[in-house]
């Protein structure tokens, strides 16, 4: 379970240091798994500033919870 944690919390800080910092990578991904897999709400690439604060809070109580155990 902490490996699953841990895993996560890595996955949600990566993806919210990108929401931040490059937002044309998460459009990109974003664009990919649209066609191929999955329809991505549009509006998490509007708002990319919050979306991406909200991630990194979420990614530091992951680590917080996975380190806890």
């Amino acid at each position: 379970m902490d490996k699953f944690l841990m895993g996560s919390a890595i996955v949600l800080l990566v993806f919210g240091i990108l929401l931040l910092l490059k937002p044309d990578v998460v459009k990109r991904f974003s664009d990919f798994l649209n066609k191929s897999i999955l329809p991505v709400e549009d509006k998490m690439r509007t708002a990319h500033v919050v979306s991406g604060v909200m991630l990194l809070i979420l990614s530091a109580v992951v680590f917080y919870l996975s380190a806890k155990k």
